[in-house]
């Protein structure tokens, strides 16, 4: 991998992302239809700049919907803060340029080639009807070879399968060379291979360029190996927080997941849980 693009292509753009080194979420609420139970119940917490973070919860913890909330999908009624800014007063493209985001299902009907729909990760960067640059090719190819679509560049995006589309759109996030990557289930269409050459990929951004990674994850281990810091939820409560060391143990797992797991102790001094019975 070229270490001098890796240079290049984070440069830049350097007073915008200072003001937005953290997020700050603080009591934040959704309650979409007023006869359920809410979604989103009393959140808070920060993330901070440089870090990767693994948010774990079952199906309808509220993980999806939080995610959203701190893209600005869903209004977030300024309970929400990107540095010192509430996400409702940043400017779409300055926010396009803080910002990019994996969701979990993606489904493009138009046939666009797989290089066109990498190279709109390079929108917030070019005026209406603008050009691309020469940087914007760096920037595309390069997003393309870290995540193996290169070779079928050319190819339409509509003849790939759902784990090649994966890898496309997270190309797309790469080319965008913003300050945060928001990923929701990135692993679930790829294969073995290519779920550990994404996450080392994310690993690699996150440590060497302080790009912050937010990923919500399915696989407890590929959390445990790869995050620095996990969020726990639960009912679209927040369970827990903190670094992964110190979070994630088998008892608050099973609190989340409600079943019983097994710790094993790894050589390299990490964890790895099996889930072995549901709790009664």
């Amino acid at each position: 991998m070229d270490d001098c693009y890796l240079n290049m292509v984070f440069d830049g753009e350097n007073k915008l992302r200072e003001q937005g080194k953290t997020i700050c979420v603080k009591d934040l609420n959704w309650q979409p239809e007023k006869e359920r139970q809410p979604v989103l119940d009393g959140l808070e917490f920060t993330l901070e700049a440089g870090n990767f973070y693994g948010i774990l919860g079952a199906n309808g913890s509220g993980k999806t919907s939080l995610m959203r909330h701190l893209l600005r999908l869903y209004a977030s009624k300024n309970s929400i803060c990107l540095g010192e800014k509430p996400l409702e007063e940043w400017k779409q493209k300055a926010l396009a340029k803080m910002l990019s985001y994996v969701p979990q299902n993606t489904v493009i009907e138009v046939d666009f080639t797989v290089e066109e729909i990498v190279m709109m990760g390079r929108t917030p960067y070019r005026k209406r009807f603008e050009p691309e640059t020469e940087q914007d090719k760096q920037a595309v190819l390069k997003a393309m070879q870290w995540t193996n679509c290169e070779q079928f560049k050319d190819k339409s995006v509509t003849e790939l399968s759902g784990g090649e589309v994966q890898r496309v759109v997270a190309a797309r996030a790469i080319a965008q060379e913003t300050e945060w990557i928001f990923l929701d289930e990135p692993t679930s269409h790829l294969d073995l291979k290519h779920q550990i050459e994404l996450m080392d990929l994310m690993q690699r951004l996150c440590q060497e360029k302080g790009v912050t990674i937010v990923a919500v994850l399915h696989d407890v281990n590929l959390a445990l190996q790869y995050c620095t810091h996990l969020l726990l939820m639960k009912n679209g409560k927040l369970c827990a927080a903190g670094k992964s060391e110190c979070v994630g143990t088998k008892e608050e797992l099973a609190t989340i997941y409600e079943m019983e797991f097994e710790e094993l102790k790894l050589e390299n001094g990490g964890r790895y849980l099996i889930p072995v019975n549901f709790v009664k």
